[in-house]
């Protein structure tokens, strides 16, 4: 079972299988990270949501299009609460299930969990409004991932494991 807060890494399968040009693919040695939160629906799904450190890139679209205000800015929340600076890249959210998670993102020996409960709050209340808006008929985010289709194709694929064991006991 997967965690919320929780940083983990995403299987290369997953992107064969969800060819899309706006998904944040693997780059090599465990990169990129994502954080995760589970689905209010379907508890076999979970969001990721990518995380980088080109923070620098977000703040001035921060500055430039909200004027600073990041409170306004749904597109990304900025963790200046690690040692080093990162961004949430809320809107590249997208939908996953267990299985096509590679591992857990590692702190040495523990699994890496996001705990700051402000950051937590502004990270998810973010999350669910861009999911909330992807879900509605007033979808206004076209340049993003479909991440409805891909929720579809993870219930279908969710309903035919769940058909095959039970075709199986």
């Amino acid at each position: 079972m997967l965690i919320t807060g929780g940083m983990y890494k995403i299987k290369d399968i997953f992107y064969e299988k969800f060819n899309d040009k706006n998904l944040t693919m693997n780059r090599g040695k465990g990169r990129p990270f994502y954080f995760c939160m589970k689905d209010n629906k379907n508890p076999l799904i979970y969001w990721m949501i990518p995380m980088s450190t080109k923070v620098e890139k977000a703040e001035k679209i921060i500055k430039d299009k909200f004027h600073g205000n990041e409170k306004k800015c749904w597109n990304f929340v900025i963790n200046d609460t690690d040692r080093r600076k990162s961004v949430f890249m809320i809107q590249d959210i997208f939908p996953v299930i267990e299985k096509y998670i590679e591992k857990k993102y590692m702190a040495g020996k523990e699994h890496y969990i996001i705990k700051n409960s402000k950051l937590l709050k502004r990270v998810l209340q973010k999350s669910k409004k861009i999911i909330k808006i992807k879900f509605s008929k007033k979808d206004f985010l076209n340049f993003s991932t479909d991440i409805v289709a891909m929720y579809k194709k993870l219930e279908e694929e969710l309903e035919e494991e769940f058909e095959f064991i039970k075709s199986e006991v």
